[in-house]
């Protein structure tokens, strides 16, 4: 790292990996092995659910938002690694996206927009991979060895050197969730589900506003063949232990919970099932 250079704020992980086998400590090693004293290196969570690249995009673009500017975001949920899809990066002033090419980045690239015009890299240049380069493995061979480069330089400018730009409109993007008012009725569509079982749903209170439902009044979520009233409360706290509540989450979205229970294993409900939501007369 140049004198002038500053070390990124922090260096993140993000993967379907789970904590079970040695993966994730690998994308650890490979980045601390180039990256300066003092940076951290952060895991934001290694339990997204198998190949599941919504559910991941979910997750990173709800958390990036909280890092500072000056990070390196590593992110993979790859069902497609070893196939023709890219390797990409995507810098937004100095903020720094890794990953595959399906759709993973693309929400958190939108949360992030303020921040700069997007400036995506194909990581097409192999003498700054890992080698061998495993098919299977592009965590370790190609992603992470990318993140070291950047954090042994501290610059984002670096990308030009190690990978080609290509026009930021082609990157792979995801369907949006489901999320529009049809008269008195919101349409929309499970967004995540955490592990307290707490259902997070793809709208929220500018929405119940326009159906007019005030806090404290009783929704209907409907889906497939039912319909389930659910009062609109502040917290867990705002109904008795075991019974469901719909409130606005710590995102800005309606979820739907259960006090001191597991709200999606009572309804039987997972991410991207449509969903209804009226106002009880």
């Amino acid at each position: 790292m140049s004198e002038s250079a500053q070390p990124f704020a922090a260096v993140t992980f993000l993967t379907d990996y789970g904590l079970d086998d040695g993966y994730v400590a690998v994308l650890h090693g490979v980045v601390a092995g180039s990256a300066p004293p003092g940076t951290r290196l952060m895991d934001l969570s290694h339990t997204i659910a198998p190949g599941d690249i919504r559910h991941g995009a979910a997750v990173l673009s709800a958390a990036l938002p909280y890092f500072p500017h000056r990070s390196v975001h590593v992110a993979v949920v790859d069902p497609g690694v070893g196939t023709e899809r890219r390797a990409v990066a995507v810098a937004l002033g100095e903020t720094v996206l890794i990953g595959p090419d399906n759709g993973l980045l693309c929400w958190a690239l939108d949360a992030l927009a303020h921040r700069g015009e997007a400036r995506a890299y194909e990581l097409d240049r192999p003498e700054f991979h890992r080698h061998p380069t495993s098919a299977t493995f592009h965590g370790r061979d190609i992603f992470a060895p990318i993140a070291a480069e950047l954090a042994g330089s501290g610059r984002v400018d670096r990308l030009a050197e190690v990978a080609t730009e290509v026009p930021a409109e082609s990157l792979v993007r995801l369907a949006p969730p489901r999320n529009e008012v049809r008269g008195e009725q919101i349409v929309t569509e499970v967004r995540t589900v955490d592990r307290f079982g707490n259902v997070q749903l793809a709208t929220g209170a500018a929405e119940l506003e326009r159906i007019g439902a005030p806090l404290g009044s009783t929704l209907v979520l409907s889906w497939s063949d039912q319909r389930q009233p659910l009062p609109y409360g502040m917290t867990f706290g705002s109904v008795p232990v075991g019974q469901l509540v719909a409130f606005i989450d710590s995102a800005g979205l309606l979820a739907v919970a259960v006090n001191a229970g597991n709200a999606a294993r009572l309804l039987d409900v997972r991410p991207g099932a449509a969903v209804g939501i009226t106002l009880q007369e």
